[in-house]
């Protein structure tokens, strides 16, 4: 069979047709698409699209190819009428994305999502996000502002000619400047504000002294506005938008992208020398830290306790002073979330080193293993003690044991009387079988430590005169006697 591309209009819409009559709908809507595209003129490619999209159930897509049909030719009978077929057709869901180009000195990235549904034949709803124009204004992308749109918005036909569209949303820009011709300008009122601020905060004893002082006399964070109310803005300051004001360098006329700072193509409102003087301010007022990071919280058996409840354990800790002290707990949240029942907690140390000591006698105890493991065959059990000698050795070194642990354990439960265990198989040479089960003992409880009472003698302690003191003893002695005599009678 030879195959003929056709060269003409015709033979393209001939082929186009042919392709909408056999129902191979998104071939016909692409080969029309093509011919609309060599003669924009003419709506009947367009039209062709709209039939071919409305029978795949794409009633948005041909709705918008009608109307490129009715835009070339408003009085085409045909089109009206496949553009009320595609509003009488109801999609349950759509979903548009809209990407974003460098053209025009834009940011790549996503622009648009709109997912929308017809909730009947002629009323349309849709939710949409808007990132225009922030990828025509790197500025605000890449400093973290939000200048993105949010928009709800409704469709309603009336009659064969009237459709009815209501969109509603709000969009935030950063305080000292307006969008002009999608660019940042500054705004003098609010610049002027902006200054301001950071002067008193470098005169200003404490940032919550000059929140205080703010609040007073009335100056508020920027108001957005918002198309469909309330507005948002407008309250005082609060340590966060206070300090986010503070550390904005897009006041400077810098930009941060991926944690580097680059010249923006906006106007500054703050000179260096001023910026320069609230980073240092800043600085001096961030208290010292022990160490330069949090250290990590080490847990050797995370991920594989369980309660008696069968509910998940995680490490946590409490803090008294100076001393951490470590625990493994049911999770709070699944707690809270039964409303019944009470958490379990075991100490940390205590169980990861039972458990380390309980493990290396397992491997040392070669019928220990032969029981757990069921292992008869005289090869199978020579691999089976190597294996645990080999673990048992392993147990020896600091460090190891948090390296062999959770390639040997599967999972841990700890139960009211004992502690269950699985034990990964194959790492003892074992291929039929998963898991093996073994239950030890629960770790010995501390004994208590009845706390002591310890009185240091002082630097400046008076030595005793025993001599004073035994006279002493013996004329008590002597008044304890005779009750009824007066001390000078005594004497």
């Amino acid at each position: 069979m030879l195959a003929i591309t056709p060269d003409s209009t015709g033979a393209k819409k001939g082929f186009a047709y042919n392709a909408y009559w056999a129902s191979e709908n998104e071939k016909a809507a692409n080969a029309f698409q093509q011919i609309a595209y060599e003669i924009p003129d003419d709506p009947e490619p367009r039209i062709g699209v709209g039939n071919a999209r409305i029978a795949e159930g794409q009633a948005r897509r041909s709705a918008q190819a009608f109307k490129q049909a009715l835009a070339v030719d408003a009085t085409n009978a045909e089109a009206r009428s496949g553009l009320r077929r595609a509003f009488d057709y109801p999609a349950l869901a759509e979903l548009s994305v809209w990407g974003g180009d460098t053209s025009g000195g834009g940011d790549a990235g996503l622009r648009l999502i709109e997912i929308a549904s017809w909730v009947t034949p002629k009323t349309r709803i849709w939710a949409k996000y808007d990132d225009g124009l922030s990828l025509d204004n790197p500025v605000l992308a890449r400093t973290g502002q939000d200048a993105t749109t949010y928009y709800i918005g409704a469709q309603q036909q009336f009659g064969e000619n009237v459709i009815g569209v209501a969109e509603f949303g709000y969009r935030d820009l950063p305080i000292g400047y307006e969008v002009i011709d999608r660019k940042l300008i500054p705004v003098p009122v609010e610049a002027e504000r902006v200054r301001t601020i950071m002067r008193r905060y470098i005169a200003s004893r404490s940032a919550n002294e000059l929140i205080a002082q703010l609040e007073a006399e009335g100056i508020r964070t920027k108001v957005q506005l918002r198309t469909s109310g309330p507005h948002k803005g407008g309250i005082p300051f609060r340590r966060g938008s206070l300090f986010h004001l503070l550390k904005n360098p897009i006041y400077c006329g810098k930009i941060v992208h991926k944690g580097e700072v680059y010249d923006g193509q906006h106007e500054a409102i703050v000179d260096e020398e001023l910026w320069n003087a609230v980073e240092e301010r800043l600085k001096q007022k961030v208290p010292p830290r022990r160490r330069a990071k949090n250290d990590p919280h080490e847990a050797m058996l995370r991920g594989l306790l369980t309660d008696p409840e069968d509910r998940p354990m995680v490490p946590t800790y409490v803090t008294k002073g100076n001393r951490r002290y470590a625990y493994y707990e049911t999770r709070k949240d699944i707690v809270a979330k039964e409303g019944a029942g009470t958490a379990t907690r075991i100490g940390q140390r205590q169980l990861e080193r039972h458990l380390i000591v309980q493990l290396s006698k397992l491997f040392e105890d070669e019928r220990a293993l032969r029981r757990i493991t069921g292992a008869e065959e005289g090869s199978a059990l020579r691999d089976l003690f190597a294996r645990g000698e080999f673990i048992a050795s392993r147990f020896a070194f600091d460090g190891s044991p948090k390296a062999v642990i959770p390639q040997l354990v599967t999972a841990i439960q700890i139960r009211h009387d004992q502690i269950d265990l699985q034990l990964n198989a194959s790492a003892l040479g074992c291929g039929n079988a998963t898991h093996l089960n073994w239950s030890i003992a629960l770790p010995a409880r501390q004994p208590f430590r009845e706390s002591k009472l310890r009185i240091d003698p002082c630097a400046d302690t008076i030595p005793v005169d025993r001599d004073l003191l035994g006279k002493a003893l013996k004329e008590r002695e002597l008044v304890l006697a005779s009750p009824e005599l007066s001390l000078n009678q005594i004497a």
